[in-house]
């Protein structure tokens, strides 16, 4: 019955809890298509737990071991990938550099906006007060005296 080895199921029952999801011993059997008895994956969830790995267990309604991985661990946990995986990835991670870097130029590109328009708005201030005779005379005695009111 036993078509795996002990560390490939124990690898196999990691990655699984790893997922962060409670996980019956019913579950787990049937993730290894039966090819695995109860007893043993029993045996194999003391093992881990016998090791140090930081196992939680708790009995369900139909009175049934419910296993979890503690939060701090999952990250420990080796994924594999295949190929098309590892692909995608280097594909995602060069489009994200991509999208970086146009939000970006978005970015910098509303910014510069934001200042031309406050350019413009001092600018039609400004000659509003310079085409005004009445502002005209108190815009050259604020300037002579380095402060400029409007």
């Amino acid at each position: 019955m036993g078509e795996f080895s002990q560390i490939q199921r124990i690898l196999r029952i990691l990655q699984i809890l790893s997922s962060g999801r409670k996980v019956t011993t019913t579950e787990l059997l049937h993730r290894f298509d039966g090819r695995v008895s109860l007893r043993t994956l029993q045996r194999d969830l003391l093992a881990l737990s016998e090791a140090g790995i930081p196992l939680i267990s708790e009995k369900t309604m139909a009175n049934e071991n419910a296993w979890t991985l503690m939060s701090r661990f999952r990250s420990f946990i080796p994924m594999p990938l295949e190929t098309n995986e590892y692909l995608a990835a280097h594909i995602l991670k060069a489009n994200l550099k991509i999208f970086q870097l146009i939000l970006n130029l978005l970015l910098w590109s509303f910014l510069i906006s934001m200042a031309i328009d406050r350019f413009r708005r001092i600018y039609w201030h400004i000659k509003t007060i310079l085409d005004d005779p009445k502002h005209f005379f108190f815009f050259q005695i604020s300037w002579t005296n380095k402060s400029i009111n409007f």
